[in-house]
């Protein structure tokens, strides 16, 4: 089933001052503070028979045009941009913002499954920064003190409105929802080589077993602890919220210098990802290292580490045609249930690549859930199939890591350049 809808942003009078900085409508800050985001849902057009079904289920409301086209987009439905609404002025504009944030509450107590299509999925899709502003200037007091920079600037105008969405959110949320939307994350972090070698154009993907000790050391000694697999499957599926300070500890390409370090720390949990179809022979995309036989990752499958899917051929799936792409992600998997008891039904794309279609390709084939390459925390809202993962780089010491676990992301430029001086 598929149709046409349209849908219409939030924007100001013509010609007013309001109308210059809102453009052809209000936008979300974009996630890593660069570019545009994504514009506000306002209204939405369509047949009546089409938002009668979109809206089943659905309470009234300011959010309610933004569920609606989350679930007409489910359905192969084609979008496109209309005349925005026009608001009177900023205090409209703010009042709603205030009621999206209130409604959309609403909207994700009837359908959970909306919580990764809209807005109020997105807190931890926002980098660092943005979470401790929303924090900081949260109350009455902090958005009184942004909206005196708000009429001069769009970014400002941008980040007001996001306050004032949050705390609509707030006075709508009971406590467990606030804190699931919020607090309830965790990060990934992905290690590549364990050789310790550093050979030239390998520094970011390999360090030494030593180092990696070091590195899980400190992150129990600040209060971390493992995430297994299933606990993180089972946060994505709705149930309950995540503990303070978990951190998954995530492997790619079964490179063959892993195995000891892994069987060593499997107390950790770690999720080691495998090109099934490469298992035994030679990582032609790291200068012919040698790979992991399937004898060796079933003894630390036995061990308690768990593996999963990084394809059979280790190709980049937005290259391939849709036959291979299936063969790459459904074989894979097929593979892994034919040789080991419980594997575990996640895939890491091969160099984060992926688009849509891929992620769709990667459900039909049976995962739970997929990573890619892209930097920041995981939340409640956080699309299954484009879980975040920071690399840990060959010479990440122990801040580096508390901080990427902490953070979800690099280093920050200053703490490079200084390392690299």
């Amino acid at each position: 089933m598929s149709g046409r809808i349209e849908l219409h942003g939030l924007a100001g009078p013509p010609g007013s001052a309001l109308g210059e900085l809102l453009g052809t409508g209000l936008r979300r800050l974009p996630p890593g503070g660069g570019g545009e985001g994504e514009p506000i849902v306002g209204a939405i057009t369509a047949t009546d028979a089409d938002l009668a079904a979109a809206g089943a289920d659905l309470a009234k409301g300011a959010a309610r045009p933004e569920a609606m086209a989350a679930r007409l987009r489910r359905r192969g439905y084609a979008v496109s941009w209309g005349e925005p609404v026009r608001v009177a002025d900023r205090a409209e504009l703010l009042r709603r913002c205030r009621e999206r944030g209130r409604a959309s509450v609403a909207a994700v107590e009837a359908d959970p499954s909306l919580l990764g299509e809209m807005q109020v999925g997105s807190w931890f899709d926002s980098s660092w920064r943005l979470r401790a502003l929303r924090r900081l200037l949260g109350g009455g007091s902090g958005r009184r003190l942004l909206a005196l920079a708000a009429p001069r600037s769009p970014r400002w105008l941008a980040a007001l409105a996001d306050l004032v969405f949050w705390a609509g959110v707030r006075e709508a949320a009971a406590d467990p929802l606030w804190r699931r939307l919020t607090a309830s994350s965790y990060t990934a972090l992905v290690y590549h080589r364990f050789a310790g070698e550093l050979k030239p154009g390998q520094e970011r993907i390999d360090i030494s077993p030593r180092r990696f000790g070091r590195h899980l050391w400190a992150l129990r000694l600040a209060g971390y602890r493992p995430l297994p697999a299933e606990r993180l499957l089972a946060f994505h599926a709705g149930e309950g919220e995540m503990p303070r300070r978990r951190v998954a500890i995530t492997i790619d390409d079964g490179v063959a210098d892993c195995l000891r370090p892994l069987a060593r720390h499997s107390d950790w949990s770690p999720q080691l990802f495998v090109p099934t179809a490469e298992l035994g022979g030679q990582a032609h995309w790291i200068d012919g290292e040698e790979i992991a036989t399937w004898e060796q990752i079933r003894a630390l499958a036995a061990g308690g580490v768990g593996i999963g899917s990084h394809t059979r051929h280790h190709r980049r799936l937005t290259a391939v045609e849709d036959e291979e792409r299936e063969e790459e992600l459904a074989g894979s998997l097929a593979e892994l249930r034919q040789r080991l008891a419980e594997p575990l039904e996640i895939l890491a794309y091969p160099n984060g690549d992926h688009d849509g279609a891929v992620c769709a390709a990667a459900r039909a084939a049976g995962y739970r859930a997929a990573y890619t390459t892209e930097k920041g925390r995981n939340g409640a809202g956080t699309d299954p199939f484009r879980l975040r993962r920071v690399s840990v780089h060959g010479h990440d010491g122990v801040l580096a890591i508390l901080w990427k676990a902490a953070t979800g992301e690099g280093l920050p430029g200053p703490w490079l350049r200084l390392r690299g001086r």
